[in-house]
């Protein structure tokens, strides 16, 4: 990895600086010498991710406060190949182990590194944990005017991933989602699915024995303050997220709950996909209702 970042001299100025300076001074760095590092480095320990997921049983956890619900961490450890875990889930209070379990296999992260959304990966934390991924489940597309999704049309993206690979430096085995996949879900729902949702539909992707899914509500009940304290400039905790969350994705308008409620409702109709599918009790209720209250 170091090569592919000496071949590029604005990308090298940055890598030779702390990791919270290069987020101020990645601006300096010219659009064709990022545009030419991610290319590489995208290809740079990729892996096999197809092959890693096959035939395995899969529990993919989110971060609702709903997972105290049912204390069935060891049970997750021992009957699961593979936990997934979301955005700034790579690390989590040990006293949630009995309900979550502790490893982390992949770990399914947008790259954008503010609080609000992925956070800052700590990749030595991240090695230690033996995780194997790390997928972005979003399209890797930038400066596209014409894209529906206002994300796209700048260079954000790209600074993202300049950024999480000179993080990274090829450590952790990194994968993207198809952008024919991403645009078929996105054109289907018409809303900017969120991490979690996106990787659950990645993962039904491939040829899995099965997913159980655990602390998805579709905010409802918004976030553990485990995972999140802070909602824009607002203190949030177990039991005030909900509504928090509710009027900051409302202001912002990007992701919108009740369009990916009917997607993975219809979703659940394919009988190959649901037989394949255990959910916890809250997302099963939230499911089986004929409205999205």
């Amino acid at each position: 990895m170091e090569n592919i970042i000496k071949k590029y001299s604005d990308v090298q100025k940055l890598y030779n600086i702390p990791l919270h300076k290069r987020i101020k001074n990645i601006n300096n760095c010219s659009l064709e010498q990022k545009k030419h590092f991610v290319n590489e480095a995208n290809n740079y320990n990729k892996g096999n991710y197809e092959e890693f997921l096959k035939g395995k049983k899969i529990a993919i956890i989110g971060p609702s406060p709903s997972i105290r619900n049912e204390e069935n961490g060891d049970f997750i450890e021992e009957n699961y190949d593979i936990i997934v875990r979301i955005n700034k889930q790579w690390k989590h209070d040990s006293k949630l182990d009995s309900f979550i379990g502790k490893r982390t296999d992949i770990l399914y992260n947008c790259l954008d590194y503010s609080e609000d959304c992925g956070g800052m990966l700590n990749i030595d934390h991240i090695k230690q944990q033996n995780t194997q991924y790390i997928v972005d489940p979003l399209k890797f597309v930038y400066h596209n005017k014409k894209d529906r999704d206002t994300l796209f049309r700048g260079k954000k993206r790209l600074d993202f991933y300049t950024i999480f690979h000179l993080n990274n430096m090829g450590v952790i085995p990194f994968h993207i989602v198809k952008k024919e996949y991403y645009e078929e879900w996105d054109e289907k729902t018409q809303t900017r699915i969120n991490t979690g949702m996106l990787a659950i539909l990645h993962i039904l992707q491939h040829d899995i024995k099965e997913l159980y899914i655990k602390g998805f509500s579709f905010f409802k009940d918004g976030y553990l303050s485990d995972y999140r304290s802070k909602i824009g400039n607002i203190d949030t905790n177990d039991k005030n997220s909900g509504n928090v969350v509710y009027q900051f994705m409302q202001y912002h308008g990007n992701h919108d709950q009740k369009k990916q409620w009917l997607y993975f409702k219809e979703l659940l109709q394919d009988e190959n996909i649901r037989k394949k599918i255990k959910m916890d009790p809250v997302l099963e209720k939230i499911m089986s209702s004929d409205e999205f209250d």
